[in-house]
Formats: C-alpha cells, sequence, structure tokens
C-alpha cells in the first residue's frame, strides 16, 4: 500500500512569493512587486501563470505552505515570509526587511522552529537584498 500525496493548496490571492522572491530572468530583485502579479483581488495573481512565457524560476518554484509543509493559518501573506523546503534545508524569504521580526510572523516562525528542531532540519532566514543568517542549525 502507498501514501498518497495530498494536493496542493491553491495560492488563491497570496502571491507573497511574487514579492519576496527575485526572478532573475524578469530582472526583478527580491523584495520587489512583479510586473505581472496582478493584485489580490484577481483569482489567479500571476498574469503568466498558465502562459508559455512563464519565467522558469516560477514555474520551479516550490512554497512550503502550498505543499502542506506548514498549516494552513501559516499562510505566506500572513506573515510577509514565503518558507521554502529544499533538499534538507528551510528557507524563509523576506519580502521586506525585518518581515522574521515582525508580531505577525511569529505563529509561523514559532511552528518552522518546533518543526525544524523535530526533524533536525537547519533554518535560513533570507533578507531581499540577498543575505542569509542561519536561525536554526538543524543538530
Amino acid at each position: 500500500m502507498t501514501a498518497t500525496t495530498p494536493e496542493p493548496r491553491r495560492c488563491g490571492d497570496c502571491g507573497e512569493c511574487c514579492t519576496a522572491l527575485a526572478v532573475p530572468s524578469l530582472r526583478k530583485p527580491a523584495g520587489e512587486p512583479c510586473p505581472h502579479d496582478r493584485g489580490p483581488r484577481s483569482t489567479r495573481r500571476c498574469g503568466l501563470y498558465d502562459k508559455p512565457e512563464r519565467p522558469p524560476e516560477c514555474r520551479a518554484f516550490s512554497c512550503a505552505w502550498a505543499n502542506r509543509v506548514l498549516p494552513a493559518k501559516h499562510r505566506p501573506d500572513a506573515a510577509g515570509v514565503v518558507a521554502v523546503a529544499n533538499e534538507g534545508v528551510l528557507a524563509l524569504h523576506e519580502s521586506a526587511a525585518g518581515n522574521v521580526e515582525r508580531h505577525r510572523a511569529r505563529p509561523m516562525l514559532a511552528r518552522v522552529m518546533a518543526t525544524s528542531t523535530r526533524r533536525r532540519l537547519p533554518v535560513f532566514r533570507i533578507r531581499p537584498d540577498g543575505s542569509k543568517s542561519l536561525i536554526v542549525s538543524g543538530n
């Protein structure tokens, strides 16, 4: 018997990754809104999502919240932080410098810390300027 992988969550009107992450092929730096972001009132924020010209960085992106690594209440736009789980590391990308310390990020950060300690995952904070710092070593 094989375990089934749960269906990824739908982004809905989130779009925090559209600001937090750099998209080099669009020359869009981290922390700046994407020019193709249609805003929270649209049913799908990305104007390129279903189009062939959607950047490869965006196609390859894998949100920890959408993939159910974090609970539903920790959606990225609620914290201003996008969590990315990749190769045994959890990276927290801030859409604005200092978001990790802000009050609205505390519930998500507490959950991330507990999960990383339990699973022995290192956690990095990645600021919009590209600087990184280790939050939890994972040991």
